[in-house]
């Protein structure tokens, strides 16, 4: 999916994803390890962007494709 920055319109770069749980424990099979993907990690690479305080990042959640700003906690 493409993305751009609501501030300079410039194509967002993919950068990660995030989740809860525990991967390591995903990854070696175990059940119970609670661990789901949540959303997707998107950042602006124009450094005059206007989104400076959130060192230029986006994200979205799996079940909303609407862009908000920040880093996801």
């Amino acid at each position: 999916m493409n993305m751009e920055c609501p501030y300079c319109k410039q194509e967002l770069e993919y950068h990660d994803w995030f989740y809860t749980g525990n991967h390591a424990a995903y990854e070696k099979g175990y059940e119970g390890s609670g661990f789901k993907k949540l959303g997707d990690i998107y950042k602006c690479k124009n450094e005059e962007c206007d989104s400076q305080s959130f060192n230029y990042s986006f994200y979205t959640r799996l079940n909303d494709d609407e862009l908000k700003e920040g880093y996801p906690c």
